[in-house]
């Protein structure tokens, strides 16, 4: 009597409902995702306090007979005000970078103010003016980079004040003209990629380095 050979079933089937019970996981795990992605779009309202600028500051450099900090990197906390940047006047370099801001207006205490970088706001407008030189601070004519990409930008607004800008990013706003830039006779670097310009006239005697 000859006895009928079962062939071993092969090691990499999956057991019934393996297929689905994957894909179901898969699911849950991408809601999941998709609902941490929702809370951080909700994520409360945050103002750049004295206690979250503490631990924002880097770089001491010598001012007169002490020391100051010079950068300030304050990127992805949802911040939606500033009401601490007066404490610390010698910054030159500020990351804003992935926040709630409207305006940079209080970013006018800065007189040492060189470097900016404020991409992915909600900016409607270019509000920051050029801070008054003091006898304590360099004399200049404010920020050298700005990098403003993904912002709601509908005009230059006071760009044209910072007249030693070398390097300036306007990516991804919802410019139609670049009226307002015809000051920036140093300007090196300009980058407007989409946007929805119609007009750029006023390049034409700007920027001569361009």
């Amino acid at each position: 009597m000859e006895l009928e050979r079962i062939a071993p079933e092969p090691l990499s089937k999956r057991p019934d409902g393996a297929v689905e019970a994957s894909l179901a996981i898969q699911s849950v795990a991408r809601s999941r995702v998709e609902r941490a992605k929702l809370r951080e779009s909700r994520a409360a309202e945050r103002d750049l306090d004295v206690s979250l600028a503490a631990v924002a500051v880097s770089q001491l450099v010598p001012v007169g007979e002490t020391f100051a900090f010079s950068k300030l990197s304050a990127a992805e906390l949802s911040l939606t005000s500033l009401s601490a940047l007066g404490r610390y006047p010698h910054l030159t370099s500020l990351q804003l970078s992935h926040n709630k801001l409207r305006s940079l207006a209080p970013l006018a205490c800065l007189c040492s103010l060189r470097t900016l970088a404020a991409t992915n706001n909600l900016l409607t407008s270019f509000d920051l003016a050029v801070a008054a030189a003091t006898a304590t601070t360099p004399t200049g004519r404010g920020l050298t980079f700005a990098d403003l990409r993904c912002n709601a930008l509908q005009h230059t607004g006071l760009l044209g004040e910072h007249t030693e800008l070398t390097e300036l990013r306007l990516d991804a706003n919802c410019l139609s003209s670049l009226a307002g830039l015809s000051p920036l006779r140093q300007l090196r670097k300009l980058s407007v990629s989409r946007n929805r310009l119609t007009d750029v006239s006023d390049l034409h005697d700007a920027a001569p380095h361009l």
